[in-house]
């Protein structure tokens, strides 16, 4: 009975081996993870983006270059988001609860943060500026 090679596995061993790059990474495998995982969220963003836009664009509530913008936008920070929580999972040498959950948060943190820089200051703390209070 002949055993299929598992991938990385050395000859003659029954265990695998990660190669160099996987066991130690780089700051070039940081990049190419940061690059493959955002391609993928903002397909994905982009995707789900522009199912909820196309609704506003029919209906003519939004023009087309607003919805265009939307759509990068959202794109480019789910992209952000995606390829950042990917990076901090690659880095964790713990099972896959706690890089799940160390994606999400730190997607859910970039996210977060992104948002808020793109946000006008809320009504409230305008008012308390306008009256001299901060």
């Amino acid at each position: 009975m002949s055993h299929e090679p598992v991938p990385f596995q050395q000859e003659g061993s029954m265990t695998p081996s990660f190669p160099h790059s996987l066991a130690h990474p780089t700051a070039h495998s940081f990049a190419e993870t940061l690059i493959r995982a955002g391609a993928l969220g903002a397909l994905v963003g982009g995707t789900a983006a522009l199912a909820g836009t196309a609704r506003h664009l029919k209906d003519g509530s939004v023009s087309r270059d607003q919805a265009t913008r939307d759509v990068l936008g959202t794109a480019a920070k789910t992209g952000l988001a995606t390829g950042l929580g990917a990076v901090v999972a690659a880095s964790l040498k713990g099972g896959p609860l706690l890089t799940t959950a160390a994606m999400i948060a730190t997607g859910a943190a970039a996210l977060y943060v992104m948002d808020g820089k793109a946000r006008p200051a809320a009504p409230e703390s305008k008012a308390l500026e306008d009256k001299g209070e901060s």
